[in-house]
């Protein structure tokens, strides 16, 4: 398989869904709207393929029935004041779009799912092989802003959050030089390319942020690097930035993260653990994936993992398993999610009866 069918079928993945909506938001429970099955793209994220799932459930809530009817009154009222008179823009408030719609969340066996991470990414952390198609709830009311970013759940909010990660990245990649150096329609066709998922209008603008380093990068213009780590690694040789370009093309970092999941199913998934990943050991040989892990497991940060052994961790990513001596390099160009991340999913292997996993072949 080339380089180039692997980004491919990264990008076609796809995961079956079955969407219902909560019984607790029904208007009336003899009057439930019909389970809703889609193929859900893994690299996308929930608010950019659910919006007609969301419009069509939010039409059987109390909620929108009260709405729709103060929406009658106000234009009754409105013809009443006015009857010779009306004016497109009040017709516009009036029938304008419900926020109802945009504080929705979702959850997976009592698990709210976070809307702001791509979709694969949620499914490897909390769903599993009995759980096809991923059964997943629609609710419009008790959102649990101790878990999930605050509303509004928008495309707007998805966009502003994967366009800081994609800056995040190209600054652990190339100190920014390449986004910075993209004009504002690049960054329009990248994220378009997403939000409407087609391959070849993202990757004829993502590829640019996939290029290894061609120069020493000294030459690069110097830019924080946003993380909470990078001084514990001020320390070390500069001779590495250079080894890194003189011997072999590669990023300044790999911008990665590690997600370990409880042994108890029932848990709340507890955020992630980034450390500064260099692509080359001090002497110049390519990091592997577990390389990479054991510097993201024993990080003080990883308060999961400590104390724990990594084998005893399945380490998914696009819910596949790859060989532990895969170079993190050829990782980060060829599987991070379309944030430009390479998010690890760690699972305990007490769960694996439970785990589909798919080898890269």
């Amino acid at each position: 398989m080339t380089d180039i069918n692997i980004l491919k079928l990264v990008w076609e993945g796809k995961v079956p869904a079955c969407f219902t909506l909560a019984q607790e938001d029904l208007a009336y429970e003899d009057h439930a709207p019909p389970p809703v099955y889609m193929f859900l793209p893994r690299v996308s994220y929930f608010p950019l393929v659910t919006e007609k799932v969301i419009k069509q459930f939010s039409q059987f809530t109390e909620s929108s029935l009260k709405t729709a009817a103060d929406d009658i009154t106000f234009v009754a009222r409105s013809k009443l004041e006015n009857e010779t008179q009306c004016t497109p823009s009040s017709q516009m408030d009036a029938f304008k779009q419900h926020p109802l719609t945009h504080e929705f969340w979702l959850e997976h066996a009592h698990q709210p799912l976070k809307w702001h991470y791509p979709i694969g990414l949620v499914f490897d952390m909390c769903a599993d092989k009995m759980d096809i198609p991923w059964k997943i709830t629609v609710h419009f009311s008790n959102y649990p802003t101790d878990l999930l970013l605050s509303p509004p759940v928008s495309r707007l909010a998805v966009e502003a959050h994967f366009m800081s990660m994609i800056k995040e990245a190209d600054a652990l990649k190339h100190r920014s030089y390449v986004i910075n150096q993209m004009q504002a329609r690049d960054h329009r066709q990248l994220w378009n390319g997403l939000l409407h998922f087609r391959y070849d209008q993202f990757w004829s603008i993502n590829s640019k942020l996939m290029e290894p380093l061609p120069y020493n990068t000294k030459d690069l213009p110097s830019e924080e690097i946003p993380t909470s780590e990078i001084s514990e690694n001020k320390s070390k040789s500069s001779d590495l930035d250079n080894i890194s370009s003189s011997r072999c093309k590669t990023f300044r970092y790999i911008p990665c993260r590690l997600y370990c999941v409880s042994e108890n199913p029932n848990s709340a998934p507890s955020g992630f653990t980034q450390k500064l990943i260099r692509p080359l050991n001090d002497d110049g040989s390519l990091i592997s994936l577990q390389d990479a892990i054991r510097i993201l497991f024993n990080s003080n940060a990883n308060s999961l993992a400590q104390n724990l052994n990594p084998k005893s961790y399945l380490f998914l990513i696009h819910g596949i398993t790859l060989p532990c001596e895969t170079p993190m390099q050829w990782i980060s160009e060829h599987l991070s999610y379309p944030d430009n991340f390479v998010h690890i999913v760690a699972r305990p292997r007490s769960h694996s009866h439970r785990i589909k996993i798919h080898n890269l072949q």
